[in-house]
């Protein structure tokens, strides 16, 4: 009996394999037949978000020099690690900034090579030299001293989703639309020492909903009041708790990748 193959459409009757034809011998004196290289392998596909401008917003107040219990590494060093972890498998269009924040908001350079320029808050993809000028710039963040006693956590978000709706934010030159995309990491609730409070943000969400938000609490537990903050300031829910380095990496991950 013929075999019956399903289309779309209707049934048809399926044609017999073809027959090998058997291989002949080459005649005498004939050079060899030189078999075709094999094909390259595809290159690996990892990290980064096609389409997305991440705007990474690191907390590096005075709280973030502190240890959790049974890790090596104090909570800023743990967060460096996770970032540059991350930057090093984005993929070669990925678009990035990094911004710190404390008492107040500093837009890392995308180099500290002297022969490049210093392009402070200016998106750039993570290709070429780039992307070790932003590993360079992470390995150097430091706690900023007498600015480290506060926590400006509402007025660094509100800055930068201003920044996103500004002049100053240049999207992608392919001319597609990009995702805006804001990924907070902090360890401690806001020190209202500005006029920018959670009701503020709130009512930027409305005002921005192009913007996604995902936060991401780093030693906080999930009783903890900051956590509820930390979600109500996310869009989407993507709110994330992290115990320790290896829970942070995961999460860090996640949020910029996906």
């Amino acid at each position: 009996m013929v075999a019956v193959a399903q289309t779309e459409f209707f049934n048809e009757e399926e044609p017999p394999p073809p027959q090998e034809e058997p291989q002949q011998p080459p005649p005498p004196g004939a050079p060899p037949v030189q078999e075709a290289p094999p094909a390259p392998a595809p290159a690996p596909v990892v990290g980064g978000q096609p389409g997305a401008d991440v705007l990474f917003l690191m907390d590096v107040s005075g709280s973030m020099e502190s240890y959790l219990l049974d890790e090596k590494m104090n909570k800023l060093d743990s967060a460096k690690t996770a970032l540059s972890n991350v930057v090093e498998k984005m993929k070669n269009n990925a678009r990035f900034q990094l911004w710190t924040f404390s008492a107040t908001v500093i837009q890392q350079p995308g180099s500290i090579v002297k022969e490049r320029p210093k392009k402070r808050g200016a998106f750039a993809s993570i290709g070429g030299p780039a992307r070790e000028d932003l590993l360079e710039v992470i390995r150097n963040i430091e706690i900023p001293g007498k600015l480290a006693s506060v926590t400006n956590l509402y007025a660094a978000i509100l800055q930068a989703m201003q920044y996103f709706e500004s002049h100053a934010y240049k999207p992608s030159e392919s001319g597609a639309a990009s995702e805006k995309l804001i990924v907070v990491l902090s360890d401690g609730r806001d020190d209202e020492v500005s006029p920018v409070n959670l009701g503020t943000i709130l009512i930027a969400k409305d005002e921005f909903p192009d913007i996604e938000i995902r936060t991401i609490g780093f030693g906080i537990e999930k009783n903890d009041p900051f956590h509820r903050i930390l979600c109500t300031l996310a869009t989407k829910n993507t709110c994330a708790l992290a115990k320790d380095a290896a829970e942070l990496q995961k999460v860090v991950s996640s949020f910029v990748n996906s």
